[in-house]
């Protein structure tokens, strides 16, 4: 009974670890009752083949698959991720679990009191959940690392499966004696003596630990690869639209003062009040078309100056208080990028919003030590904000969302931070960048 709690205790600690460490499901309060209940659910699971009268090896192995899947449900129920994704943590959690036990067997062979683990002192037993609670820290502090991250990753069928294998193939490799014993003589127990087998489990569990943990800081490093190469792209792509802007901007600059002049020598020469209303309409026209945006920042004033032109084709107001100044420690294509997203966002929210509720309100400004940049809009839907990341509405959830990240990548690239929020059909960006010193 008591080697039975134990092994119940080595899988729970390592599954409620990662769950943990995962986004959960259900509010703390309940996560926690049902890692309550989790414990005796998975204790009598090892038992079932007992509790069905199915004795011997049939019995062994048939308890032990039934309470893995028994883990692996109780960790779906807890975690709030893809199957695939539970699958492959699962892995994780059972081979660690494994690691623990036969830590545990390694230390009382080391020892040569192996048989005292199996005794009922209360101070042997308190040092066996001493040491399966430091394995648990242990697994806490190799994960917490990588943990926020991980959870945005896709895992797909194949790394699930390999994690899988890995757990199942360590299970085999370790237990390897008892197997013998089962295919030998029916009966799931060893009576080998030597410390080599205890020291070969400790190093197989610790190498299937070893694996899935490689497995995973691929997968996070492929994630970090991808996303950086979509966030250069994307920042790219928003200096090219600048320097496009910039170009058109000088035309029609251009092009405003020519006509502007050839209207005024129309109108010294006609004094037709028709024709002085029709030219007056012109004029109003081409206005649209001026360099409105003047923050001081030539940059930043083309950048402006288009997103206003976009939002006066879609009949949304952007007020803009902007001190250019305050964005000039920056390189012009972070600048671009940051601006750049912020109000493509804010421009794509609003629009869907009913014609008179579409405005944008704009603010950059110097407050104490930092550059700050206010974007709000209205947006008829609110967003989903989990980790101060916006969850995507965009059916390819794998590529897209590319743009806040890229707001709080240019924001700490340069010292500072972004955070986002919502509320009352009111959706918030805020950048706070330090200013250099003088």
């Amino acid at each position: 009974m008591i080697d039975s709690i134990f092994t119940t205790a080595a899988e729970w600690i390592s599954m409620m670890v990662l769950v943990i460490l995962s986004h959960r499901r259900y509010s703390n309060l309940w996560t926690g009752v049902i890692a309550v209940c989790a414990f005796p659910i998975m204790y009598y699971s090892h038992d079932i083949g007992m509790m069905l009268g199915i004795v011997g090896g049939a019995g062994w192995m048939g308890s032990m698959a039934f309470s893995l899947i028994v883990m692996y449900l109780l960790m779906r129920l807890m975690i709030k991720a893809s199957r695939k994704k539970v699958w492959f943590l699962w892995g994780l959690a059972f081979v660690f679990a494994e690691l623990s036990g036969s830590v545990i067997t390694f230390l009382g062979s080391f020892f040569g009191k192996e048989s005292v683990w199996t005794g009922q002192s209360l101070w042997i037993n308190l040092i066996r959940l001493a040491i399966y609670l430091l394995m648990g820290a242990g697994l806490y502090f190799m994960e917490h690392r990588i943990a926020k991250e991980f959870r945005h990753i896709h895992v797909s069928i194949w790394e699930c499966l390999i994690s899988v294998l890995i757990a199942i193939t360590v299970f085999v490799i370790g237990n390897l004696d008892v197997i013998v014993m089962i295919l030998q003589n029916g009966v799931p127990s060893s009576n080998a003596e030597s410390n080599v087998i205890d020291y070969t489990k400790v190093l197989v569990n610790l190498c299937g630990v070893a694996m899935i943990y490689s497995l995973q800081n691929s997968l996070l490093r492929h994630h970090l690869e991808k996303e950086t190469t979509l966030m250069t792209a994307l920042m790219e792509r928003q200096h090219d639209q600048y320097e496009f802007s910039r170009e058109s901007m000088e035309l029609i600059n251009r092009k405003y003062h020519d006509l502007k002049h050839q209207i005024q020598v129309i109108e010294s020469e006609n004094d037709d009040a028709k024709k002085g209303e029709y030219l007056q309409e012109i004029k109003q026209g081409l206005d649209h078309f001026y360099a409105k945006a003047n923050t001081g920042n030539a940059a930043l004033d083309t950048v402006l100056t288009s997103k206003q032109l976009m939002c006066e084709a879609d009949g949304i107001t952007m007020i803009t208080v902007a001190d250019g100044s305050a964005l000039s420690h920056i390189s012009v294509m972070d600048m671009c990028s940051l601006m750049g997203n912020i109000l493509d966002n804010a421009i794509e929210s609003t629009r869907k919003a009913p014609e008179d509720e579409r405005l944008i309100r704009l603010t950059i400004a110097k407050k104490q030590k930092f550059a700050v940049i206010r974007c709000e809009n209205y947006c008829e839907k609110v967003p989903v904000i989990k980790d101060n990341q916006l969850k995507t509405t965009k059916q390819d959830k794998e590529n897209h969302g590319y743009g806040t990240k890229s707001l709080v990548y240019v924001a700490e690239k340069n010292g500072g931070s972004a955070s986002f929020n919502a509320q009352d059909h009111w959706f918030t960006v805020s950048i706070f960048l330090p200013l250099p010193s003088e």
